[in-house]
């Protein structure tokens, strides 16, 4: 439910629990209705049914038997009786309708709103027979109303105004908790499984120093570029003020070459259209979601995987295909692979992976999904994510 849509249900609540007691207790001691019949008890049963309707989510339907209920209420009564009470008709009624609607409606629709009970009034004054017409009843009945009108209305305004502010600083609110839960979640996740991978270099390295000096050196240049990349994940965290910028192809490009270095048993293949190159990628996280990707390949692909990634561009957007030759996914998890925790049967991982790739392009507008197993030989993914024209940079 939004946010508008909570506070629309949090009123009705509020005003049926104050409504419908003092209907109820004003029935009980006007035993005939204030206009001869059970009126305060068909008046408060609407309202508990509008209630009723807005718990089960049908809030348009809630706010339209409240409005239509109070509306109408002071002119059905005045066709039963066929008398004018000024106090129940202007005083109560129609401005207590008309703060309602301010509190239920839109702008638009709160205009309308109150547009038409001023305009049916109007006529009411006019032309019924228990209504006096000459110019100090009628001044003493339209120009109250008109003014409680523009007041409502303008109060309306106001809210509406306060309502939207709050609700923007909320959703930026949210998307400030959600990219503080990634960065948490990069930091636990990645730096954990590159300190993994450099304490296994390290001692490889000791064992290799003498007997295997090349053994030695390539171990030692995994561990340097498992480094450099904890490094660049630390720089997510900071406060430096400039966000990289690279264009499609390059950046994964970059993260292809470190991953093939830490990976040894790995090579990744890359096709990008020229047209990635004029295209521009501003973010600290969007590296990650490479990095994750190609390391899982390299985990779960096999002995010496091979991937093949290809990049093009549809419009502003960079349509992206990742596809090793592994094995491909357990079948068990295939419909909910993305969610947190979500292992195979002979995986090794945390189930974070994928994970916080899928949140990272949500956050970014972007989206990623598992390809069909006949569109791919082993595991394939399909990656859109919005980028900015390097023209537009400038």
């Amino acid at each position: 439910m939004g946010q508008q849509n909570q506070l629309r249900y949090r009123f009705i609540l509020g005003f049926t629990l104050v409504t419908c007691p003092i209907l109820i207790f004003s029935q009980i001691v006007c035993s005939e209705g204030l206009f001869g019949f059970q009126s305060f008890s068909i008046l408060a049963f609407l309202i508990l049914i509008g209630l009723v309707a807005s718990r089960s989510g049908h809030l348009n339907l809630a706010v339209a038997i409240d409005l239509l209920s109070l509306s109408t209420f002071p002119y059905i009564a005045l066709i039963i009786k066929e008398t004018w009470s000024l106090e129940y008709s202007i005083l109560i009624w129609i401005p207590m309708t008309m703060l309602i609607g301010g509190n239920l409606l839109n702008q638009r629709a709160v205009a309308l709103f109150i547009g038409a009970h001023d305009v049916v009034f109007l006529f009411v004054v006019l032309v019924h027979p228990g209504a006096s017409i000459f110019m100090s009843a009628f001044l003493e009945s339209i120009i109250p109303l008109f003014a409680i009108s523009f007041l409502v209305f303008v109060g309306s305004l106001a809210r509406q105004s306060h309502t939207n502010q709050l609700e923007k600083l909320n959703n930026e609110l949210d998307a400030k908790n959600r990219e503080l839960n990634i960065y948490t979640s990069l930091l636990t996740h990645d730096i954990g499984s590159d300190l993994h991978t450099c304490l296994l270099s390290t001692e490889a390295i000791s064992q290799s120093l003498v007997f295997d000096p090349a053994s030695a050196r390539k171990h030692i240049i995994t561990a340097l570029t498992t480094g450099q990349r904890m490094g660049t994940l630390l720089q997510v965290f900071s406060e430096a003020k400039v966000v990289p910028k690279s264009d499609v192809a390059s950046l994964i490009e970059r993260i292809a070459e470190q991953a093939q270095i830490t990976h040894g048993n790995l090579e990744i293949n890359i096709a990008a259209d020229e047209q990635c190159r004029s295209y521009c990628i501003v973010s600290r996280l969007i590296p990650m979601v490479f990095v994750n990707l190609f390391r899982n390949c390299a985990m779960h692909a096999g002995k010496t995987p091979t991937v093949e990634v290809t990049i093009s561009m549809n419009g502003s957007e960079a349509i992206i295909t990742v596809n090793d030759d592994g094995p491909g996914v357990d079948p068990s998890i295939r419909d909910n692979l993305f969610e947190k925790g979500v292992t195979g049967t002979k995986s090794v991982g945390t189930g974070m992976g994928l994970y916080l790739i899928k949140q990272i392009l949500e956050t970014h507008h972007g989206t990623i999904s598992l390809l069909d197993e006949d569109e791919c030989e082993g595991c394939g993914f399909h990656i859109t994510l919005p980028c900015t024209p390097f023209a537009q940079m400038t």
